[in-house]
This record gives C-alpha cells, sequence and structure tokens, in this order.
C-alpha cells in the first residue's frame, strides 16, 4: 500500500503541466513518487523547486524523474489518420538534459554544465517497441476503437444523438510512414462539426484526437504496469484511462480520498504540505527537511505495511487504541472513524481537538504513527486560521 505512484503532466484541469501540490503531498506518503518530464515539464520542476532542491530530491529518491523525449503524434486529413510514437535523434542523455535545459535558459555554459551534472543521476525513459504495437492494435480492435470513441464524444460532444450507437473500423492502409488508416464507421461528421462549432472549439472535428488518448493512455499504462505503481491521469482523457486501467486509477483516486480525510482529521487547523508549499508558505528547502525528517521516512514505512485499501485513520486509531485504550477521547476517535469519507468539517474538528490529548502524552514503547503526526502534519510551518463558523 502507497508503494509507488506516476503524476502524470496535466493531472489537475487547473494546472498546465505537473499538479505541484500532489507531487509534494504524494512524496509524503508514497515510498516512490515517479514523473515523466519533457522539456516544458522540467522547466516547470526548476522553476517551483530551483536546481539545488530538485538534485537533492532525485538523489534522495523522495522524486523520480523520468526525461522522456517519446510523443505521441496524431494526424487526420482526407479521410486517413496516421499516429505512432516520436522522438528527436538524440545521441545521449547529455545531448538531451541540455536541448531540455535551453528552455528553462538560453546559456551554453550553464546548458553544458546542467547536463554533465544531472546526466550522472538521470537516464532517459524510452517505451519500447511493443507499446508502438500496442497502440497500433488497439486501434484495429473495431470493438475498442467504437468504446473509445464513444467515450471521447460522450466527454467532448455530449449533444450528440446516440453516441452508444457509434461503430468504428480503422483500415490499414500501406505508406511508409506506417501507421496509416483510413477510417470507416458511422458517425455523422456534419452533425459533430456543428456541435463542434456551438461549443467553441478551434477548427473542426478531427479523429487524431482519438488517436491520441488511445496512445498517450497506452503509453502511461505500460509505464504503470512496468514500475507496478498507481497513476493519476490527466483529465483530457479521464474516461479513456478508465476504459484501459479502471482499477489502477480507481486505486488512486481512493488513495487520494484516504490521504485527504487523514490530513484534514489528524491536523485540521493546519494546510497539507503540498497546499502550503503551493502558497509559499514553506520554502523548497524546508520542504526537502520535513520529507527527510525520519518520523516521515518510518511513517512511510508504516503505510507500506497496511493493507491494501484500508483507512489510514482506522489504522492510525488502532495504533492510538493500543497505547490509550482507557482513555475517553479515545472512544469518540472510533465512532467518528466509523465513516471514513463522510465527516463534516464541525466533527473533522472535534476530532482534532480529541487529538490534543494523545500528542500532549508521552509515547512510549519506540516509535508510533501519531509522532509524525505531531512533528510533520502538525508543524507551525503548516499552521493556517480557520474560522469553523463560516
Amino acid at each position: 500500500m502507497f508503494d509507488k505512484i506516476i503524476i502524470k503532466s496535466g493531472s489537475r484541469s487547473t494546472e498546465k503541466f505537473l499538479s505541484i501540490p500532489d507531487i509534494v503531498d504524494m512524496m509524503f506518503y508514497y515510498g516512490e513518487v515517479h514523473v515523466v518530464v519533457s522539456q516544458f515539464e522540467l522547466e516547470q520542476l526548476l522553476r517551483t523547486f530551483g536546481e539545488d532542491v530538485l538534485y537533492e530530491l532525485i538523489t534522495s529518491k523522495l522524486l523520480f524523474v523520468h526525461p522522456c523525449d517519446q510523443h505521441i503524434g496524431a494526424v487526420f486529413q482526407n479521410g486517413l489518420c496516421s499516429a505512432g510514437m516520436f522522438r528527436h535523434d538524440f545521441s545521449s542523455i547529455e545531448q538531451l538534459l541540455y536541448m531540455y535545459h535551453r528552455v528553462f535558459r538560453k546559456n551554453s555554459t550553464d546548458n553544458m554544465r546542467f547536463a554533465s551534472k544531472f546526466s550522472k543521476i538521470l537516464s532517459e525513459y524510452r517505451y519500447p517497441d511493443i507499446v508502438q504495437k500496442s497502440i497500433y492494435r488497439d486501434i484495429e480492435d473495431d470493438t475498442y476503437l467504437s468504446k473509445a470513441t464513444q467515450i471521447f464524444i460522450k466527454q467532448y460532444y455530449p449533444k450528440y444523438h446516440n453516441i452508444g450507437e457509434i461503430s468504428l473500423h480503422a483500415e490499414p492502409i500501406q505508406s511508409q510512414l506506417g501507421g496509416m488508416y483510413r477510417i470507416e464507421g458511422n458517425i455523422r461528421l456534419d452533425e459533430l462539426n456543428a456541435i463542434h462549432q456551438q461549443i467553441g472549439y478551434p477548427g473542426t472535428f478531427s479523429y487524431s484526437n482519438i488517436f491520441l488518448a488511445i496512445g498517450e493512455s497506452n503509453q502511461d499504462c505500460y509505464m504503470s504496469s512496468e514500475l507496478r505503481s498507481e497513476l493519476i491521469t490527466s483529465s483530457k482523457w479521464a474516461e479513456i484511462y478508465k476504459l484501459r486501467l479502471n482499477e489502477c486509477i480507481s486505486n488512486a483516486e481512493k488513495s487520494k480520498r484516504n490521504i485527504d480525510f487523514f490530513q484534514k482529521t489528524v491536523a485540521f487547523e493546519f494546510m497539507s504540505p503540498g497546499t502550503s508549499f503551493s502558497i509559499g508558505q514553506i520554502t523548497p528547502k524546508e520542504l526537502v527537511k520535513l520529507l527527510n525528517e525520519k518520523n516521515s521516512l518510518r511513517f512511510k514505512d508504516w503505510l507500506k505495511d497496511l493493507p491494501n485499501g484500508v483507512p489510514i485513520s482506522g489504522e492510525f486509531y488502532n495504533e492510538i487504541r493500543q497505547a490509550n485504550s482507557d482513555k475517553p477521547w479515545v472512544k469518540i476517535l472510533r465512532v467518528l472513524t466509523q465513516s471514513i469519507f463522510g465527516l463534516a468539517n464541525p466533527l473533522i474538528g472535534i476530532v482534532s481537538t480529541s487529538l490534543d490529548g494523545f500528542i500532549a502524552d508521552k509515547i512510549i514503547n519506540g516509535w508510533k504513527p501519531q509522532i509524525f503526526v505531531e512533528k510533520v502534519l502538525r508543524n507551525e510551518k503548516l499552521k493556517q486560521d480557520i474560522d469553523i463558523t463560516s
């Protein structure tokens, strides 16, 4: 449980690239937090954390960064659609990092210094040929292609009539480029383009977007499977991911709710580390200090041993009960943690007040997860003023 997670670019619709609050929060809970970066995400990480802190996060294995130059490309023209994985012909990781860093700062000397420094701790991630073949198999599978198209149309063109009846076939066309298809099916393009114009989307409807969704979700699901990790996905292809990897996504969503509830329960008057960092209340260096705090590391070890799917708050309560079974405030906590995802803010406030009791107690018999709450989640740097009457 809470072993590995991949956070994809655009995980939140309000964020152009990576969700920084998610990255920070997950580093406190997951043993490994992975991000795949092009030159644009790398620039974002450098601007957010600074080079020194980013280097420390990577070398201390708090953040696993995967530079990846492969991307999905798709074009629809004259009834033909092409899709495939494309990349630049970089000769080495140093050259890749040099070019990526130039998006952040156009200075050859600094670019070379950065590439030399980070090439020693990073390696280029490449998807194997099997992923490209898998993308082609998806496109050539009439059932999957039709279902993916139905999901895509429902998400972006909900006014289209009889979405459930959409049926598509992609006929392979011989081409030197490869991955060329003639699209056949019963989609009413006139109706779809009329809705496209009404919504205000640029241009006209294109099958290439569906091919992009199939390709990107295929890449992400392969990497998630390879790392045996959970996945926080891009919202633009949300339903396509769910079609392919519903179980993995569902687990990540449940884990996120589990974490959010736990933080609100045990540290109601405090912001999460991710939120606090994103608004500048804690600095990058302070963040690294909190992440490397021995109690943070022990807390993640404790989480890994929990059974899959169990509420953190419930297991946390069990630890408290064992050490403080006769205390009346523990009985209050027992009742309140029965409905882990349904508590209202006033009740969370009661729980938080109750927890003050054990924080004042002397912890015996070695390390307990409540020490992490006291030292990290209830750190004064995360303190916020809350009016619970509003």
